[in-house]
């Protein structure tokens, strides 16, 4: 992200409801200890956001329990009866499939994880088909602009800044909204398989076939932890 050889990896964890509510931003950064300046960036630019901590800024078994407990709280601000389910969608990652002690405090919350299955994020993840498109786009616009006003590469200090020139506009509700209408999450869209037979056919794995096999089996919350 700076020079060669000096790069660093920073993941941004997001979420999003069928209605247009996102929900704040869970920044994962490299390194043991926590970085004033990137902090107070973060804290400028995204004051609901938290940051996290791993060796190589990316998600870990460790870091999604973390995440998982500050989704939680936020699923708690928004869900009127706490006795109603919700459902959380997630990619197959194996820091969010291994992660046993984060499903089972989901689980413990009310909050039922069903995972993608393997390269089908593209058609099936709200945040891929909708947000991350436009998300590149400005990004990289912003790196252009940076550089031109600047005439030097963004340190790892200023990254918060460079992505909010671009995150809102693209994590609009707009877009979330859309998000889940293309994927038939909401409104629910029984016929999306059949609709969406040509992007399917592309696919490594079989997901009719996975989804049959999944409506076959009895339906028991705890199965999925």
């Amino acid at each position: 992200m700076v020079n060669p050889g000096d790069i660093a990896h920073v993941t941004v964890m997001a979420f999003a409801t069928a209605n247009g509510w996102t929900g704040p931003e869970f920044f994962i950064v490299p390194g043991v200890r926590q970085k004033k300046n990137f902090n107070s960036q973060v804290k400028t630019h995204f004051p609901q956001g938290t940051i996290a901590l791993t060796s190589k800024g990316y998600m870990t078994n460790e870091c999604f329990l973390e995440w998982a407990q500050f989704y939680i709280e936020y699923v708690k601000s928004i869900r009127g009866d706490p006795n109603n389910w919700a459902l959380l969608v997630l990619d197959g990652h194996s820091s969010h499939a291994y992660s046993l002690g984060a499903l089972k405090i989901l689980n413990s919350n009310n909050i039922l994880v069903v995972g993608l299955p393997s390269h089908a994020t593209d058609i099936l993840q709200v945040h891929d088909v909708a947000v991350f498109c436009p998300l590149k786009s400005g990004f990289r616009k912003a790196c252009s602009d940076w550089v031109k006003e600047y005439r030097v590469n963004f340190r790892l200090d200023d990254f918060p800044r460079v992505l909010a020139a671009c995150w809102a506009s693209a994590n609009s509700s707009a877009n979330i909204r859309s998000g889940f209408m293309t994927i038939g999450l909401w409104p629910l869209n029984l016929r999306w398989l059949e609709e969406n037979e040509n992007k399917l056919k592309n696919k490594t794995l079989s997901l009719s076939a996975k989804f049959e096999r999944i409506c076959q089996r009895p339906f028991n919350f705890t199965s999925w932890i």
